[in-house]
């Protein structure tokens, strides 16, 4: 009885190694450009599953926790895919790719991790430091106030921008 489970245990084992579906791209520490198109290789051996979900993630400690869906259908057979750009991903380290499982006995299982990468630059971000990204908007303010009496009737205009008063109405 006992050497069936510890004969169970490790079969279990070897077949938790046998998925061995590995990110090898990008490595560790690498400076990732978010900017462009960025491609993430990886390996793959026959007992893997066939197809995993594509998952950006950065849990690293003193790092605010970031989760994005990229694909939810790769087909693992390929070895590659290349994420198109991402905005809004900030620059900072600690982030990395995870394999989701989306077999339905392992829904969401991470199959595969990348080691952990900083991102340089994300899409929303311009390539030129010295333009002024600032827009100037010029709005007109232009109050008229007319008087009667049996009198006398008087007509005033005022505008914000120092262009002259519309002429007064008839």
């Amino acid at each position: 009885m006992r050497t069936t489970a510890t004969l169970t245990a490790l079969l279990s084992l070897l077949a938790t190694c046998a998925r061995a579906v590995q990110i090898t791209s990008p490595t560790k520490d690498a400076s990732v450009d978010f900017s462009s198109g960025v491609t993430v290789r990886w390996s793959t051996v026959s007992t893997d599953p066939s197809r995993a979900r594509l998952v950006l993630v950065s849990m690293a400690a003193g790092h605010t926790p970031f989760r994005r869906e990229l694909s939810d259908d790769v087909d693992l057979s390929q070895g590659s895919l290349t994420v198109a750009p991402q905005a809004d991903v900030a620059a900072d380290s600690g982030y990395q790719f995870n394999f989701e499982s989306v077999e339905p006995g392992n829904l969401g299982g991470i199959l595969a991790q990348s080691p952990q990468f900083k991102v340089v630059r994300a899409a929303a971000e311009d390539d030129d430091d010295d333009k002024d990204l600032s827009t100037t908007a010029t709005t007109r303010v232009t109050a008229t106030v007319t008087i009667s009496s049996a009198r006398r009737t008087s007509t005033s205009s005022t505008a914000a921008d120092g262009a002259p008063p519309p002429p007064p109405p008839p």
